[in-house]
């Protein structure tokens, strides 16, 4: 059955929003199995890891889609305003490729109305798997969202996405990059990931890897008890669970994966070619393919 997943909890740090966990990604509305795993064992969530590079996904039997993106401020809770008062328009493109860094392949562009419930149409090529490209989102004093999905998209879902304004990333005495001694820069971006298992949980213990290496002037972090801390692998904590990162990756195309600490830490358990760009944060959910 269906279910709406939560949030993701997200890149608050105890000296900027205390302990509170916000949602900063978009969290893909897919279908969670239910243990026992395709192995016939019974599995706990978070653990299951059976499906590794058995995932066969057909294809889309629709021709158009809708994402419906439910865009809300980082720290309000609500639509995104400016100090007045008067909503701030976010721009949603759909841009066909996962590597277009120039949206060449443009699919749809929509505005988001008052409310922020943001409906993008997206069409679909006869006989392919569904959308497989990325949203980007932009807005006036906003960090700009490169919103991946790290399975092609066959049917219309919602998906919640709290956007973050520039001083909460960017503030040299209180933005989340100074929490971790980082400061912007002109040719470097951030991502955020979430692991999950082939049940479509949450996965702790794992780790996060980009390909090419992080350079030196760039962090990794993964949340440990609900706050991103410089620990080594993905925690398995509530709504923070299989959450991490990179701050401050140089700009450029990158392929994220997930490793699974119980497979010996070497065994790729999800991997999706992402785009990273200065000034910005790509997110993605990273489910086993």
């Amino acid at each position: 059955m269906a279910r709406r997943l939560l949030p993701f909890a997200g890149l608050a740090t105890v000296g900027l929003f205390g302990a509170a966990c916000t949602a900063v990604l978009g969290i893909e509305d897919t279908q969670r199995n239910s243990t026992p795993s395709d192995t016939g064992a019974e599995v706990a969530p978070g653990a299951d890891w059976s499906c590794i590079g058995k995932v066969v996904q057909g294809p889309a039997t629709v021709t158009k889609i809708t994402i419906t993106a439910i865009i809300v401020d980082f720290v309000t809770g609500k639509a995104p305003v400016d100090d007045k008062g008067a909503a701030i328009p976010m721009k949603v493109l759909a841009c066909g490729t996962k590597t277009d860094k120039a949206c060449s392949v443009k699919l749809a562009e929509v505005t988001s109305p008052t409310d922020g419930i943001t409906k993008v149409e997206i069409p679909l090529d006869a006989g392919s798997k569904g959308f497989n490209g990325y949203l980007r989102v932009t807005g006036p004093g906003y960090v700009p969202y490169l919103w991946y999905f790290s399975r092609p998209l066959a049917d219309s879902r919602s998906f919640p996405l709290a956007v973050l304004t520039v001083p909460t990333l960017e503030d040299p005495k209180a933005g989340l990059l100074q929490s971790f001694k980082l400061a912007a820069a002109d040719d470097r971006g951030q991502i955020a990931v979430q692991a999950t298992d082939c049940g479509d949980y949450p996965a702790g213990k794992v780790k996060f890897a980009v390909e090419p290496a992080p350079d030196t002037g760039a962090a990794q972090f993964y949340f440990a008890d609900g706050v991103p801390a410089s620990t080594t692998e993905t925690d398995d904590k509530g709504t923070t669970g299989g959450l991490g990162g990179f701050w401050n990756l140089k700009a450029g195309t990158y392929v994220v994966k997930s490793l699974p600490s119980v497979l010996g830490g070497s065994v790729v358990a999800g991997s999706n070619s992402v785009i990273i760009e200065p000034h910005s944060l790509t997110t993605i959910r990273l489910l086993p393919n």
